[in-house]
């Protein structure tokens, strides 16, 4: 695999170098831009995409810059002067640097006892239940509380399921999907997977893609790393196992997908890229767009401003679309916690920790404990099979946590109806997660299907 610490830099150094996000969506970018710094994009290039709009370099920079107008942002080459010009401008929100982010899960990950009170690796699986848990659905964020855990619950109690079912796998009974009574499918939502591409042939997928684009240079959609097709698999795929029959994994096999190519097959990827397959993703009617893609955040470091206000964006419209990201794996418990990367950290992001089949916190999944890095909720993402390119694997990582989150949002869309807004299913995927744990580790709790 190509090293993190040249290839990576070698494409930010043909990238612009400059993130520029308005208070403002709906302003015209490029006159903002030239009010307050002088920008001039000496062209529009021909092979421009719904609200991405690439200027050839100006100032004799052979750079390409864009505008995503869809999200109030731009991504430009600019001098001192100029970033100090829009820093004071009343209509620029953030000016940032481009950045790297990483893919946030890692292939058939080696699962240790974890610190927490059911800690030992040894002891039989969650138990069958006699029935779900009953939640109250809040459409809003007035009744939320403290996110503490509930006293007197324990993982062990679990309900995965109204009764302990092989056709479908552990991550599926965890959100509460089983075969035995009706649910959800994801039908009429549309949900974006901005990762490493997908095998476009596979036959788990077949169906299931609607439209697919890759922002990476020279590189195609196809899949040459696995992640993505993994997170895609875990969101729709087919029922049963088309390649040989077996256990359902996917958690909205009906609903419809936008796959985005923004990290390379080595697995990295630009805030250039990522911004513009979300621009693409929000053009292309995504009520929720999925991340399994971050990078680490120091503790008490800020959240990534570009992202926060891009997210926000995409909430405030009607009906919005919805980002939910990976917590990040840096952790390595008991031995250290690591706190909640970005975007994850952002507040208008829904930020997805993981939790493995005893219900224990996975050993890498980071946490709340800066008061920076909200956690929302936790997910499935510990040796959770989905396919791969020529075939199915079992991957571990907030990574498989997150396509789990982003699925069940889309079950959630179909059960309350075409007029639910991103903020809606922002809301109820907090508030029906089933809360165990504390909040640091697990955040609202773990989700749950309709």
């Amino acid at each position: 695999m190509t090293s993190r610490t040249q290839a990576p830099q070698a494409l930010l150094s043909r990238q612009p170098r400059n993130i520029v996000v308005l208070h403002d969506p709906n302003l015209e970018c490029e006159k903002v831009l030239a009010d307050a710094a002088g920008w001039t994009g000496r062209s529009v290039k021909p092979n421009c995409t719904g609200s991405i709009r690439r200027y050839s370099g100006h100032s004799g920079t052979p750079k390409t810059e864009l505008v995503f107008h869809q999200i109030g942002a731009a991504a430009v080459d600019l001098d001192e002067g100029q970033l100090l010009a829009l820093r004071r401008h009343d209509e620029v929100a953030v000016v940032a640097p481009n950045e790297l982010r990483f893919v946030r899960g890692a292939s058939s990950a080696t699962r240790r006892p974890s610190s927490g009170p059911l800690g030992s690796s040894d002891r039989p699986k969650l138990p069958p239940s006699g029935g779900r848990p009953s939640f109250p659905i809040i459409l809003g964020d007035a009744n939320l509380g403290a996110g503490a855990a509930e006293p007197g619950v324990s993982p062990a109690q679990a309900p995965w399921g109204a009764a302990r079912n092989e056709s479908v796998t552990w991550g599926l009974r965890a959100v509460g999907i089983d075969p035995s009574y009706r649910t959800a499918t994801g039908k009429g939502s549309v949900v974006a997977v901005l990762d490493t591409g997908v095998q476009l042939g596979h036959p788990d997928l077949k169906g299931r893609i609607a439209d697919e684009r890759s922002f990476v240079t020279g590189q195609r959609v196809d899949d040459l790393n696995g992640h993505g097709t993994h997170c895609a698999g875990t969101i729709a795929s087919a029922p049963v196992f088309a390649v040989s029959g077996g256990v359902r994994y996917g958690v909205a096999p009906e609903c419809r997908l936008l796959i985005g190519k923004v990290l390379s097959n080595e697995g990295f990827g630009s805030d250039v890229d990522i911004l513009a397959g979300i621009t693409w993703a929000a053009d292309n009617g995504a009520h929720v767009i999925s991340l399994s893609l971050g990078s680490a955040r120091q503790r008490g470091e800020p959240f990534s401003a570009p992202y926060e206000y891009v997210a926000r964006h995409l909430l405030d419209r009607n009906p919005g679309t919805l980002l939910v990201a990976a917590a990040g794996n840096e952790s390595d418990r008991p031995y250290f916690v690591e706190t909640v990367g970005n975007p994850a950290a952002c507040p208008s992001v829904l930020a997805v920790g993981a939790v493995d089949e005893y219900g224990d916190v996975a050993v890498f999944s980071c946490a709340d404990d800066d008061h920076v890095g909200i956690l929302d909720v936790v997910g499935p993402g510990v040796d959770v099979i989905s396919s791969v390119p020529g075939g199915r694997a079992s991957y571990s990582g907030t990574s498989m946590a997150t396509p789990h989150a982003a699925g069940v949002a889309a079950l959630w869309r179909e059960y309350f109806g075409v007029d639910t807004t991103a903020r809606d299913l922002r809301s109820v995927l907090r508030n029906a997660a089933w809360k165990f744990g504390p909040s640091t580790d697990h955040g609202r709790g773990l989700i749950q299907a309709p």
